[in-house]
């Protein structure tokens, strides 16, 4: 059983997985690196303000994709 942690593809063991294990998993480690976000700053202007909200709308909605991506790919 493997019980580590791990932060990208590469640094997982290599495993005979399935075609949608295997897609499960790109997809949760492309929804690992969309997921974080930065949180404006006190002193930020509103043009950072801006960018980073936008930045925040299009990860949350790349994510939301990948969900329902990884969802059919469950259903099938």
């Amino acid at each position: 059983m493997v019980s580590s942690l791990y932060f990208k593809v590469r640094d997982l063991p290599v495993l005979e997985v399935i075609v949608e294990q295997q897609t499960l998993r790109d997809i949760c480690f492309l929804m690992k690196e969309l997921a974080p976000f930065k949180s404006p700053k006190e002193n930020d202007s509103e043009n950072r303000r801006a960018e980073l909200k936008k930045l925040k709308k299009a990860n949350f909605s790349r994510v939301f994709t990948l969900w329902h991506e990884a969802f059919r790919t469950v259903a099938e």
